[in-house]
């Protein structure tokens, strides 16, 4: 079944329900455990109560092909660790094929520190 975009968005009736959820949710798990696996704060950094989200678009090879902050932590240097992060990561793990538009072209937003 094809997915029908309309704009950057899904349209209706293309959001992922049952296995094709489940598959996707366990893909993004993958992908969350990657990235914080290089996840590293300088000392002076930690235990401070900073967040930050970023999102990503990511190639079927499991490259990065966008990153975006898209809430600042209102800290420079943290906000720069979390982009170094995703750095780091890549490549990802390959995306599911049947997914592969979606992380493309909608992305998935990573969170800092989670």
């Amino acid at each position: 079944k094809d997915q029908v975009y309309k704009g950057r968005a899904l349209s209706a009736g293309t959001s992922l329900v049952g296995l094709d959820k489940l598959q996707s949710d366990s893909y993004l798990v993958q992908v969350d455990q990657r990235i914080k696996s290089y996840w590293t704060l300088p000392q002076w950094l930690i235990g401070k109560p900073l967040r930050a989200r970023i999102q990503i678009t990511i190639n079927a090879d499991g490259s990065i092909a966008t990153k975006k902050l898209i809430q600042s932590s209102g800290n420079p240097d943290y906000d720069e660790y979390c982009l170094q992060t995703i750095d780091k990561a890549s490549p990802l793990p390959p995306v599911p094929e049947k997914f592969v538009n979606i992380y493309k072209i909608n992305g998935v937003v990573i969170g800092f520190p989670d």
